[in-house]
């Protein structure tokens, strides 16, 4: 497979996420992990398009090129061999013999004796195509390949589970030496392989249980016993330490590398902004993982000694990114939400870390019962905060000075348009100037069907937007009022466009790389989804401002939060208090990151003017306002009774 068709698979998202005394042991742990998490060091070549690691030194080919280059662990070359030109994806080495693999305008395949440079080119028989991984091993050389009859330029016909796994249908293959015949391993579901040594080879798989490891002996042909993993998820490329029983793999998701234990006790990223497209493309070798940067056609080396210190357990709630772990293993888990407030609130000695939203109805609640650890004197955390914007800041700090938790990402609706299609599609064009006008918009968008599909104004979020603006803004001095004209405006205008029925408020863009698209309530997410060219002609402006009670327009942008408290009764306390100094190191370090006050994100103007909202609880606001939305309240009566309810809840 073809550089630019495994592309496909990879796709970025945004980077989401000790006292005094203790203080010193905190740095001298935090400057050791740290440097092991951002250790990557490039070779500085340019163009290369597959490698072999031979010992320490690196086998290496250059887009067409016809020859191949060894260079030792100095960047110094010290052999040269010639080939003809082809376009090699993948290349092996073994036994003083070099492979390579070429599925160019010719699928060509050459065995070279590095001894004395001869090449041998030998016939591929039909029933190897597109491989994509290639390990040389003592009796043939063994392929992971996808199928021909898989259509990988339209994978949105691919089915996704649960777990991120995707069938593509691939086997595993040898291609055996002495016949050049050759024999199908009997292994279903399988993602990837990596050498153990001369005559085994680990297979990384999926089954209806979830993903596994396991051990083929080339020499018996006989399969080990299943090792279940579902630490690790989808991984495009895996590499194996098998004397310390570590895996380590190129993450499609996030473009990281991470490493984990094949017993399945955690993982951790290593290095991250890498793109590691074919099998062949990270190996492992003698405590170091050799990488093939995609982003940069560079050759990459990183130490990835495994660590002796407990893993950090977090309790988490969000199911969208998985926290960069800064070279720590972290072992993540996703209790029931009942579960996750109880363990938090109360101060369960089980977890290290809670990650949480919000938009969760107790979220709120861990900084009112105190339910986490001051990370004030913590290295790196006043600083991280001082980066970002002042409302970031204030949203972590109590009334008394405690910093109470970390905010790791925002998540600020914006509206996103294409001008010309606006026009087409006979919208307003300043429609996103009040409520009134976006509903209109969508209205208008909704009556020519051929754009259902190219716009979105989801009437929920919008609805839940709307009132978490109203309740920050009408807030003060912990009293509100909702016996105003915005409250009332904002009731009306959802009871005539009910979000339960309203089908042009429920329509979501399909295909981000449709031309055709119109406008949306969107999100950061959706940036990394869309084309070059839709992103080149998007314009993007802040959800509509309203008025405070005395008349003034609010200027702010509201968004929920996804921020991390480190539990007080951990009793992984000193490791934890290590990573959360080092993420924030890292997080500073992030050009593209919304939250920092310098940074280049195309998203600044929205993120410069933003609050944090905390959703309150279902009993409190959102159950008595269903009521009356719902025709079963009527509005006098809602409006006292969310005053009573509200006002009690901010003045406990």
């Amino acid at each position: 497979m073809k550089r630019k068709t495994v592309a496909i698979l990879v796709c970025t998202c945004l980077v989401l996420s000790a006292c005094a005394d203790n203080k010193k042991e905190v740095e001298s742990d935090q400057t050791e992990s740290y440097q092991m998490s951002n250790n990557l060091i490039y070779y500085n070549l340019e163009d290369i398009i597959a490698f072999a690691v031979d010992g320490t030194d690196v086998w290496t080919i250059k887009e067409n090129e016809n020859k191949i280059i060894k260079y030792n662990d100095s960047v110094e070359k010290v052999d040269e061999i010639d080939t003809e030109t082809a376009e090699y994806n993948l290349m092996d080495v073994y036994n003083g013999k070099i492979y390579l693999y070429s599925m160019g305008d010719k699928i060509t395949f050459k065995e070279i004796d590095i001894s004395n440079k001869t090449i041998n080119e030998i016939k591929m028989p039909d029933d190897i195509s597109n491989p994509f991984y290639m390990s040389a091993m003592d009796d043939g050389v063994y392929f992971v390949c996808w199928n021909d009859n898989v259509d990988m330029e339209n994978m949105d016909n691919i089915s996704v589970a649960d777990d991120g796994y995707m069938d593509l249908d691939e086997y595993a293959i040898k291609l055996d030496y002495s016949t050049y015949g050759t024999s199908k391993i009997d292994i279903d579901g399988i993602v990837g392989q990596a050498e153990i040594n001369s005559e085994k080879i680990m297979y990384y798989a999926h089954d209806d249980k979830g993903y596994y490891f396991v051990e083929y002996d080339t020499k018996s042909g006989t399969m080990g016993e299943k090792q279940y993993n579902d630490s690790l998820g989808y991984q495009f490329c895996v590499a194996v330490d098998i004397d310390n029983g570590q895996v380590y793999a190129a993450n499609s998701k996030d473009m990281r590398l991470i490493g984990g234990s094949i017993n399945n006790s955690g993982k951790r990223d290593l290095a991250d902004n890498i793109a590691i497209l074919n099998g062949n493309d990270l190996i492992y070798r003698d405590g170091e993982c050799y990488i093939l940067d995609s982003n940069k056609n560079d050759i990459a080396r990183i130490s990835v000694e495994s660590s002796s210190k407990d893993p950090v357990k977090v309790y988490s709630d969000n199911y969208e990114t998985d926290l960069y772990s800064c070279g720590y293993e972290m072992s993540i888990e996703h209790p029931e939400s009942d579960n996750m407030e109880m363990a938090i609130l109360a101060g369960d000695t089980t977890y290290d870390i809670s990650e949480v939203k919000t938009d969760a109805a107790y979220a709120e609640g861990i900084k009112r019962q105190g339910a986490y650890y001051n990370l004030q004197d913590v290295d790196n955390v006043e600083e991280y905060l001082d980066s970002c914007y002042p409302y970031i800041k204030e949203a972590a700090t109590t009334e008394d000075g405690d910093i109470w938790m970390i905010p790791v990402s925002i998540d600020i609706p914006f509206i996103m348009y294409n001008e010309d299609n606006c026009k087409k599609a006979g919208i307003e064009e300043d429609f996103y100037k009040d409520y009134d006008s976006l509903i209109k918009a969508a209205d208008k968008a909704y009556e020519d069907t051929s754009l259902h599909g190219c716009y979105s104004l989801n009437a929920y979020q919008l609805q839940m937007y709307m009132l978490e603006q109203y309740n920050a803004i009408y807030t003060e001095n912990k009293e509100i009022s909702y016996d105003t004209e915005q409250f009332k405006y904002i009731c009306e205008l959802m009871k005539n466009n009910d979000p339960d029925t309203k089908e042009s408020l429920h329509t979501f863009v399909e295909d981000y790389y449709n031309q055709e698209n119109v406008f949306e309530m969107a999100h950061a997410w959706e940036l990394d989804q869309m084309s070059d060219e839709n992103k080149a002609n998007a314009i993007i402006k802040n959800m509509p401002y309203v008025k405070d009670k005395d008349g003034n327009v609010v200027e702010k942008n509201y968004g929920n939060c996804i921020f991390l408290c480190v539990n007080s009764n951990s009793e992984n306390l000193k490791n934890t208090l290590s990573y959360i100094s080092n993420l924030c190191l890292y997080m500073m370090q992030q050009k593209d990151n919304p939250l920092n006050k310098n940074s280049e994100s195309v998203l600044k103007e929205i993120y410069k003017n933003g609050a944090v909202v905390f959703e309150m609880p279902s009993n409190v606001f959102w159950d008595c306002y269903l009521s009356y939305n719902r025709g079963q309240m009527e509005y006098s009566d809602m409006v006292k009774e969310l005053e009573r309810k509200v006002n009690t809840y901010l003045n406990e």
